[in-house]
């Protein structure tokens, strides 16, 4: 009989380990299935894994007579549980604590949100958003932007050697302090003046340190 092959129940008990789960029937005495195989995608090269909750409603496939040979096919939205799209232009997983995968085929856009955190993707942009940290870890990187590249941040810092191959402009200062100082193997223009609490030298001509000779021979200390 086919309503011995094919039955509603309700997960009872599951077994994430073996992927199994027990099924109570409450329309037959409330009647508890053996650990039963939950169907899958792939099991072999491609593995997937997903487990009904208990009190899920679930469809049961048995193979024959009896409570212990059979599989469960999957779930159903039925009661008060409501399905989370009311859509077909969208695929969406929403996990029960709240995290939630969407693809919109239409607007060709994918949406990750885990809290407060956030990642939207389509065919043009691409969008992170998180609360508070953000980090990126690999050998090499590279951002390559026809336009602009835009870092909005009241501070930035760089550990490592700094190598810019076209024009540096400053709007706000220049500020080094520690290491070798500042090396420049080109000429400099300067506009507007420049103040130094130490010394400045000219090849061999110290600012501070050099004499004037007067047309009698006679010198004087820098002035």
């Amino acid at each position: 009989m086919t309503e011995d092959l094919i039955k509603i129940g309700e997960v009872s008990s599951i077994d994430p380990a073996r992927c199994t789960a027990r099924v109570v029937f409450d329309d037959e005495n409330s009647l508890v299935s053996y650990d039963l195989p939950v169907l899958q995608r792939n099991t072999f090269g491609n593995r997937d894994f997903q487990m009904p909750d208990v009190g899920e409603d679930v469809l049961v496939l048995f193979l024959g007579p009896g409570q212990e040979d059979g599989i469960i096919v999957g779930s159903f939205y039925a009661g008060e549980v409501s399905p989370p799209e009311a859509t077909s232009e969208r695929r969406t997983i929403v996990f029960k604590d709240g995290t939630r995968l969407c693809y919109d085929r239409q607007l060709h856009k994918f949406t990750m949100t885990i809290e407060g955190a956030s990642v939207e993707i389509d065919r043009s942009s691409k969008t992170v958003k998180v609360p508070k940290a953000f980090s990126v870890e690999c050998t090499t990187a590279l951002v390559k932007a026809s336009s602009s590249v835009t870092i909005d941040s009241p501070s930035t810092s760089m550990t490592g050697t700094l190598t810019v191959a076209g024009l540096i402009t400053g709007q706000g200062g220049f500020t080094v302090t520690g290491g070798g100082g500042v090396l420049a193997n080109c000429n400099i223009q300067l506009q507007g003046s420049m103040v130094a609490t130490g010394n400045v030298t000219a090849g061999a001509i110290s600012l501070v340190g050099h004499t004037h000779t007067g047309v009698h021979g006679e010198t004087s200390v820098p002035h």
